[in-house]
């Protein structure tokens, strides 16, 4: 089983002979030992495409980020570096992510928000190697195959479960300096997940925990309200002063079908206390069951007399 992938603080490389011999696959476009090595780790195979075609790109954020870089590129599909500019994307910018090569491994010089609050980390100065385990053998493998080809490429992947993604899809563009070697890369990475998609239409704050109250995910009304600083997400006491004790674990809830309301006395981190109507569920994601809590403030004009499990 895939296990969870943080930065670490104490940076752990990824053995360079497997970056290596799986470079050297990707560069041949020979994905068998991707393939093998992803299974190895419980995860479903990548998908890894050499210079994709638009509209194969399978995002409209991607689709104009390619074609603005397009504008800035070569015939070839280059950009170079003279050329670069984040201003040149217009927005796009908060899906993107600028690598530099540093040592045998990619510095991320830029790490767009989106992606950050998506995967709860920020990259920013940290490298390929601070994600640790199977992915950044994989990241570092391609980025250097990318390399070696000077050809843009597109993935797609799963992430460890306990990201609130289903799957990423990154289109990655080499830069090239004035004798057109490669220096780095421009990307950007699009996270796909219907049901965050669906949860964030929701008008208020919706909180998506793990059994031990992990904050997987909030929508945008959550953090709102809760006052939460963008980026990695807190425990869920520390960030909404609710907890689940008492709760059955997430497994019966979904498997039952039941929702369980309550009033509670939630706190923000601005120290404001709120006492709001509370409907806890459960949903599956990618296999496993997380707790899903509908918070309702009484203000709204939402009812005040919860009647417990049903």
């Amino acid at each position: 089983m895939a296990t969870d992938q943080s930065p670490k603080t104490a940076q752990s490389y990824a053995p360079l002979s497997a970056v290596a011999s799986m470079a050297d696959d990707l560069t041949k476009n020979d994905l068998s030992s991707v393939r093998s090595f992803f299974a190895a780790h419980g995860t479903p195979d990548p998908r890894v495409v050499w210079s994709p075609q638009v509209a194969t790109l399978g995002s409209p954020v991607l689709r104009s980020f390619s074609e603005v870089c397009d504008v800035l590129g070569t015939p070839e599909g280059l950009i170079p570096s003279a050329s670069f500019g984040l201003d040149a994307f217009d927005g796009l910018e908060r899906w993107m992510m600028v690598l530099e090569r540093d040592g045998e491994h990619f510095r991320y010089a830029h790490y767009g928000a989106e992606i950050r609050d998506h995967y709860g980390h920020d990259m920013t100065g940290k490298t390929t190697a601070d994600f640790g385990g199977y992915i950044s053998i994989f990241f570092d493998a391609l980025y250097h195959a990318a390399m070696r080809r000077a050809e843009r490429v597109m993935s797609e992947h799963e992430p460890p479960r306990r990201i609130f993604v289903r799957s990423w899809r990154r289109l990655i563009v080499p830069l090239i300096d004035a004798d057109g070697a490669v220096t780095g890369f421009v990307g950007a990475n699009i996270p796909d997940n219907e049901l965050r998609a669906g949860l964030e239409m929701i008008t208020d704050p919706v909180i998506v925990t793990d059994r031990e109250a992990k904050v997987l995910y909030a929508n945008a009304a959550a953090h709102q309200f809760f006052h939460a600083a963008p980026g990695p997400l807190p425990e869920l006491t520390t960030m909404t002063g609710l907890n689940l004790s008492g709760l059955k674990p997430p497994e019966v809830l979904l498997a039952r079908r039941e929702v369980v309301e309550r009033l509670e006395l939630t706190q923000d981190n601005t120290g404001l206390m709120e006492t709001v109507a509370l409907s806890i569920s459960a949903a599956e994601h990618r296999g496993h069951a997380y707790y899903v809590l509908h918070v309702r403030p009484l203000d709204r004009g939402w009812p005040t007399d919860p009647q417990g499990e049903r």
